[in-house]
């Protein structure tokens, strides 16, 4: 029986996708994984999936990355959480997402106990005031499963990496964090040191900063972070940081 199918950047569009919902919705599929970056799906072949998925029970694993999938797919992705118990990988990196349309993801998550790895780079946001930081914050404070979470090019500054930090004191279960292409300077790279000095979040074991500003003071706060708890953190990306 086929457990995985990968279509990465072919030319499927939404009336392909309509045809794999057709196995999606068998009763005796056993596809566990359905990977379809860069192939031109939007909102139509959102909602498709979204029917598809709202009580199909073996799909784990969902890739919809470099898709037109847009605002109003997005929501139809989101309602589709609601129902659905099996899903535990989705990634939506480059599908040009909102700020409200990530809101609605983000809000779904806090309580969500399915997913594990969720990824949501380079949304398009325009507001600097990080608003949509403060929503991820909030989904790291309530959340108890998640394990990896992608947020490169989120536009997250100094204050919302202090946010982040802030948030994760006590959570229990995220391991990776990916901040690459943020607008993260020296002083968000301290309020991250002073997380892993403090061993508040034991379970993070990588940080990825790549293409940040950290700097040398970041740098030297981060060399005395892992001094003080050695055998926490176990990768630290710091390329192109200055």
């Amino acid at each position: 029986p086929v457990e995985g199918i990968a279509l990465r950047n072919h030319d499927i569009t939404d009336e392909g996708v309509a045809t794999l919902c057709k196995l999606l919705g068998d009763a005796k599929s056993t596809l566990a994984s359905l990977e379809l970056p860069g192939n031109a799906i939007g909102c139509k072949g959102c909602e498709h999936l979204a029917g598809a998925l709202a009580s199909n029970k073996t799909l784990k694993r969902l890739d919809l990355s470099w898709n037109p999938v847009g605002m109003r797919g997005g929501f139809r992705l989101a309602e589709m959480l609601v129902s659905n118990v099996a899903l535990e990988v989705l990634r939506l990196g480059n599908v040009d997402f909102t700020t409200d349309t990530l809101i609605a993801l983000l809000s779904l998550l806090r309580t969500n106990e399915g997913i594990v790895e969720f990824d949501c780079s380079n949304p398009r946001l325009f507001s600097r005031q990080e608003d949509t930081t403060k929503h991820i914050a909030r989904v790291l404070e309530l959340n108890r499963t998640l394990r990896t979470l992608n947020l490169a090019k989120c536009l997250v500054g100094d204050d919302g990496a202090a946010v982040l930090a802030e948030a994760l004191v006590g959570n229990p279960s995220l391991r990776s964090l990916k901040l690459a292409c943020n607008q993260i300077g020296a002083n968000g790279a301290e309020a991250f040191a002073r997380l892993l000095a403090s061993g508040g979040c034991r379970t993070l074991v990588e940080l990825e900063l790549s293409n940040n500003a950290v700097g040398d003071d970041g740098a030297i706060a981060f060399a005395d972070a892992i001094a003080a708890q050695p055998g926490g953190a176990r990768q630290l990306g710091l390329r192109l940081n200055g």
